[in-house]
C-alpha cells in the first residue's frame, strides 16, 4: 500500500528493500531459506522421531548458499553443495529405515543453490523457490491424484502425447 511505501521512504529502507541495493539479494536468499523452511517444518514432526532439517536449517543453508556464492563464485558454489550432499546422504542413511523418502534432503540442497542463484538472479530465485514450496506443500493432492484420479490408460495417453511433443515434433522439418 502507499502508506506502507511512504513510512520505509521516511527512514530510508526503501533502498535496503530494493532488488536492486546489495543487500537485495541476501533478503531474497534468507526468504527462499525460510518460505521452504516453513513448509518442511510443517512436515518434520515432533520429538525424538523428528526429521533432521527445520526452518532454521533451511533458512542457513539458504544463506550458505548466498556466502558461497558472493565470496568464490560458482566454484565455491560448487564445493558447498557438494559438501551438503554429503551431509544430506548421511542423514538418509541415518534415518531411511523410518522414513525412505528423500524429499527433505532433495528439498535442502535445492534451497542451498537458490540461495546461490539468489544472489545473481534474484527474481529467478524468488519463483523457483515459490514452485518447489507449491510442491511441497501439494503432497497430498498430487499423490492422490496419480493414485485415485487418473488412470492407467490416461497415463499412457499423456506419455504418448509428452513424447510426441517434446521429442517428435522438434525433430520435424518446419516446412
Amino acid at each position: 500500500p502507499m502508506w506502507f511505501n511512504r513510512y520505509l521512504a521516511a527512514r530510508g529502507w526503501n533502498t535496503v528493500l530494493s532488488l536492486d541495493h546489495p543487500y537485495g539479494s541476501w533478503a531474497v536468499a534468507l526468504g527462499i531459506g525460510l518460505l521452504i523452511g516453513v513448509e518442511r517444518e510443517r512436515r518434520k514432526g515432533e520429538g525424538v522421531r523428528r526429521a533432521a532439517a527445520g526452518l532454521r536449517t533451511f533458512a542457513i543453508t539458504s544463506l550458505l548458499g548466498a556466502a558461497s556464492m558472493e565470496i568464490g563464485g560458482p566454484v565455491l558454489l560448487s564445493v558447498t553443495t557438494a559438501g551438503m550432499l554429503a551431509l544430506t546422504a548421511l542423514a538418509y542413511y541415518r534415518t531411511h529405515s523410518e522414513d525412505p523418502g528423500l524429499t527433505t534432503e532433495v528439498a535442502l540442497v535445492l534451497t542451498l543453490v537458490l540461495g546461490g542463484l539468489a544472489i545473481r538472479e534474484p527474481l529467478e530465485a524468488a519463483a523457483l523457490a515459490v514452485i518447489v514450496s507449491i510442491l511441497l506443500a501439494a503432497r497430498q493432492p498430487m499423490h492422490r491424484f496419480v493414485r485415485d484420479v487418473l488412470t492407467q490408460s490416461e497415463l499412457r495417453s499423456g506419455l504418448i502425447f509428452a513424447a510426441a511433443t517434446l521429442v517428435v515434433w522438434p525433430v520435424l522439418p518446419d516446412r
